[in-house]
C-alpha cells in the first residue's frame, strides 16, 4: 500500500513540532476582536463549591494556552487504596493507592461529566472514606469535576483533549513505550523544582489522553521558568477559602495549618520512581517551598490545582481584559474536539510493540519496521514517520506499508532517513484529512 503527497503536511508538522517557545496565542474575542492570550493573563470558566473558577495561562505548549488554576480549589487523595495491578509483595497499593495516572481516581474525577455517585472509576476502587488515609476527604459520592454541576456543555466544548506524555514508576515500566530507566534525580543535591527534570525524558513513560489534567514535572518547572511573566514562585500557591472550609482535614500547627494564608502542597501527576518497587503507592507533590516531595496517593491533606489545554477554536472570550482584577470570561461555542458521551481515553496499545530492535543506532540499515495495531478501522490507517535532532529535520508519509493480521508493517527501504538523528516518531492516524491518533506516538531514541 502507497501513501500519496499531502500538501497540508507542512501545517500539520509546524503544530507538532515548534522549535519556538511562544508567549501568546491569538484569538478572537466577540468574533470582531483579534487578541493575544499571553502567559500571565487570567480567566474565569467554570465553576466549583458555586463559585467561579479563576485561571491563568501558565505557558504555551503547541501554540495553544496552557491553563492552570490560580489556586488549590480542593484538598483530596490522589487514589484510594484496594486491588491494583502490578502491586508488589509489600500490598503498597492494595494498602495505600497507586501512582498510576492512567487509572487513578483523581483522573477519573477531573476527567468526569458524570453526576454524583456516578463516576466511572478507572481503578475500580472508588475513593470510599474506608480506603483513603484515616477517611480524610473522601470524593466517591461526588460528581464529575467536568459535570453540570462545574461547567456548561458549551463550556466544555472549549477544553482541548489533549494526549501528553505520563511518566510510569518502576513497577509500571512494562506499560512503556519509550524511555529505558528510572525517573531520578541527585538527592544530594536538594529538592528543588529543577532538578526533577534531570533525566525526565529518558525515564519510563506512555501517553495518556486527558482534557484535565494536573501538572507533571516539566510543565510546574516550566511554570517556575515563566516567573518572570507570572511572578516569583507562582509555582507555589494556597487554597481558597472554599478548599479550606471542605476539607476534612485542618492541618496541625504552624507550617502545617490549612488556611488561605498559608501556601500549601498541591498533586502533580508524575509518580516518583526512585528506582525502588517499592515506590508504586507514592506520588510527588509541589511543596509549601521551592520543593518536590512525595507521598503516598491515599493521603487527603493534599491540593488539587487542575489544569486544561484552552481550545482557541472553540473558546468564545464574552468580556474582560485578562487582568487579575478583571479576568477574561470566557464560554464555549460547542465545537470541541470531544463530546460528553466519549468515553474516557485508555491506553488501546498493546504493550509490546515488537520493535526494540529498531534503534536510531541500526535505523539507517532496518529494512522494515512492524507495529502491532488495536482494534480500528484498518482500511483507514495511515503512518507518518518524522525525524528529529532536538528540532524536527524531516518527516515522510510518503512510505510503503501494509496490513495484515492487525500489524502494520512499514518497509524502510522506501523511506530516505537523515543522519544524526536523535530521535524518531511515529504517528498513526485514521487518515491524512482528519489526521486523529488512533495509538500513542511511537518514539525510537
Amino acid at each position: 500500500m502507497g501513501g500519496g503527497k499531502v500538501l497540508a503536511l507542512l501545517l500539520t508538522v509546524v503544530m507538532l513540532f515548534t522549535a519556538i517557545l511562544p508567549v501568546a496565542a491569538v484569538v478572537t474575542i466577540n468574533t470582531n476582536e483579534t487578541i493575544a492570550i499571553s502567559i500571565g493573563d487570567y480567566i474565569i470558566f467554570g465553576t466549583y463549591y458555586g463559585e467561579p473558577i479563576l485561571w491563568r495561562c501558565v505557558d504555551i505548549e503547541n501554540g495553544k494556552p496552557l491553563m492552570l488554576t490560580d489556586r488549590i480549589i480542593t484538598i483530596r487523595p490522589f487514589d484510594a487504596g484496594g486491588s491494583h495491578p502490578n502491586d508488589n509483595e509489600w500490598n503498597r497499593r492494595y494498602n495505600n493507592g497507586s501512582n498510576l495516572w492512567e487509572t487513578s481516581n483523581m483522573r477519573s474525577r477531573l476527567n468526569s461529566t458524570a453526576p454524583a455517585g456516578e463516576v466511572v472509576w478507572l481503578c475500580e476502587n472508588p475513593p470510599t472514606a474506608d480506603r483513603v488515609w484515616n477517611g480524610y476527604n473522601a470524593y466517591a459520592h461526588e460528581s464529575g469535576f467536568l459535570s453540570n454541576d462545574n461547567f456548561t456543555a458549551s463550556e466544555r466544548s472549549a477544553i482541548w483533549q489533549v494526549s501528553q506524555r505520563s511518566h510510569l514508576s518502576y513497577a509500571d515500566r512494562d506499560m512503556a513505550i519509550y524511555g529505558n530507566t528510572i525517573h531520578s534525580w541527585n538527592i544530594n543535591a536538594g529538592n528543588e523544582i529543577a532538578i526533577f527534570v534531570s533525566n525526565f525524558y529518558n525515564a519510563f513513560a506512555h501517553y495518556v489522553t486527558d482534557r484535565m489534567f494536573l501538572l507533571d514535572v516539566p510543565q510546574v518547572n516550566r511554570v517556575w521558568q515563566n516567573s518572570e511573566m507570572l511572578g516569583d514562585n507562582y509555582h507555589r500557591t494556597r487554597p481558597t477559602q472554599s478548599a479550606v472550609n471542605n476539607s476534612e482535614w485542618q492541618g496541625v500547627w504552624g507550617w502545617d495549618r490549612l488556611g488561605v494564608e498559608y501556601n500549601w502542597w498541591y498533586w502533580l501527576r508524575t509518580p516518583n520512581s526512585s528506582g525502588l518497587a517499592i515506590t508504586s503507592d507514592e506520588s510527588l507533590w509541589v511543596g509549601i517551598r521551592n520543593t518536590v516531595l512525595v507521598q503516598r496517593g491515599y493521603h487527603g491533606r493534599a491540593g488539587v490545582r487542575p489544569a486544561f489545554v484552552l481550545n482557541l477554536d472553540s473558546a468564545v472570550f464574552i468580556s474582560g481584559n485578562g487582568t487579575y482584577e478583571n479576568p477574561f470570561v470566557v464560554d464555549g461555542n460547542g465545537n470541541g474536539n470531544w463530546s460528553d458521551g466519549d468515553e474516557l481515553p485508555i491506553s488501546k496499545r498493546p504493550k509490546n510493540l515488537n520493535i526494540e530492535e529498531v534503534t536510531l543506532a541500526n535505523i539507517h540499515t532496518a529494512t522494515s519496521i512492524s507495529i502491532p495495531m488495536p482494534d480500528t478501522n484498518l482500511s483507514a490507517v495511515r503512518p507518518m514517520i518524522a525525524f528529529l535532532d532536538g528540532a524536527m529535520v524531516a518527516s515522510d508519509v510518503n512510505m510503503d506499508y501494509s496490513i495484515a493480521n492487525n500489524v502494520l508493517t512499514i518497509d524502510m527501504t522506501s523511506v530516505e532517513v537523515p543522519q544524526d538523528l536523535t530521535e524518531v516518531r511515529i504517528f498513526i492516524w485514521d487518515n491524512l484529512q482528519n489526521m486523529r491518533p488512533i495509538m500513542d506516538v511511537i518514539e525510537i531514541n
